[in-house]
């Protein structure tokens, strides 16, 4: 289970909580997403870690897991 896949990772600063969402900062631009798309422990001054991936490979990358799982499952691994 360790294909390796073409991940952009993004780092985030958790800056701040306006109601129901989450201001975030990725160099000097806000992205503001739902509060509860984050870990409920989420505080203000936290890394928040993301990951880009585009649809096709994702899809992989749940097939590579279910399989494995499967062959976990039945294997009794």
């Amino acid at each position: 289970m360790s294909q390796k896949f073409d991940l952009k990772e993004l780092c985030f600063i958790l800056d701040r909580f306006e109601g129901g969402k989450a201001v975030l900062l990725y160099e000097g631009q806000e992205l503001i997403v739902p509060k509860r798309m984050l870990d409920r422990d989420a505080k203000e001054g936290d890394v928040i870690f993301s990951e880009l991936i585009a649809e096709k490979k994702m899809e992989k990358r749940r097939e590579n897991i279910a399989k494995a799982l499967l062959k976990e499952i039945l294997e009794g691994e």
